[in-house]
């Protein structure tokens, strides 16, 4: 048997020729292992396969209700919106969850949870031998969100109007901003730089990361650019 919580019954519909003794259980709801013994209930009868003078002897033996294997709920993959997120969007009575267990947030950072069973009547699905009732802790992850830098003009010729190296259009500055010596715009001739800074606040996590092959995806991007001189005619 396996548990379910309803009751179990190790013999449905006993026999007439025999009956349990007083101590033994012949019916059960939790998970465990429980005795039960028999004999003939008279003379008249014996056990069928038996050794010969062993006919009418007490019959002991032991069944079984095994725990219900939980398998525990997936953990999806997150990544950074602004809004409150929750990693467990169902939750089972087999399991609770421990105190101080983190199964929401906003912030992308790493987070965990422990789910303790509730009873012996489970054990865990698919974990290591000797940890099937263990509490089972998991790590969750909000990914830092992908930013894609707006592209940058580089050489521009002086004509005697303003020039604006980045793509403005692309500029969301409610997920990052220039610095305040950068200089995106100018209309005489030079060499220019702006730097784009991530929304990275350090206490609430690194939010967002930009989608470039930089060792360090969240640090400060660096753009040079030029106004040169026109050709004269």
């Amino acid at each position: 048997f396996t548990y379910d919580g309803e009751m179990k019954f190790v013999v449905p519909s006993p026999d007439p020729a025999w009956q349990f003794t007083p101590e033994s259980v012949t019916n059960a709801v939790d998970a465990g292992t429980y005795d039960y013994a028999a004999t003939p209930i008279s003379d008249n009868y014996k056990w069928v396969g038996s050794e010969a003078g062993h006919e009418r002897d007490l019959y002991a033996t032991n069944w079984v209700i095994h725990p219900k294997p939980i398998t525990p709920p997936p953990v999806p993959t997150l990544i950074y919106n602004g809004e409150n997120q929750i990693v467990l969007t169902e939750l089972d009575p087999a399991w609770t969850l421990a105190l101080g267990s983190e199964t929401n947030a906003i912030g992308a950072f790493t987070y965990d949870y422990t789910m303790i069973l509730v009873s012996s009547d489970y054990v865990w699905a698919g974990v290591p031998t000797g940890t099937e009732r263990d509490p089972l802790e998991v790590e969750w992850k909000i990914l830092s969100k992908p930013v894609v830098p707006p592209a940058c003009t580089t050489n521009f010729v002086y004509n005697g109007e303003t020039r604006v190296a980045v793509d403005m259009e692309k500029v969301d500055l409610d997920v990052f901003d220039f610095t305040e010596d950068s200089r995106y715009e100018a209309t005489d001739v030079g060499e220019y730089r702006y730097v784009l800074r991530l929304h990275n606040e350090e206490d609430f996590g690194q939010n967002y990361v930009w989608q470039v092959t930089n060792s360090n995806p969240y640090a400060d991007l660096v753009f040079d650019w030029s106004i040169s001189q026109a050709s004269n005619a």
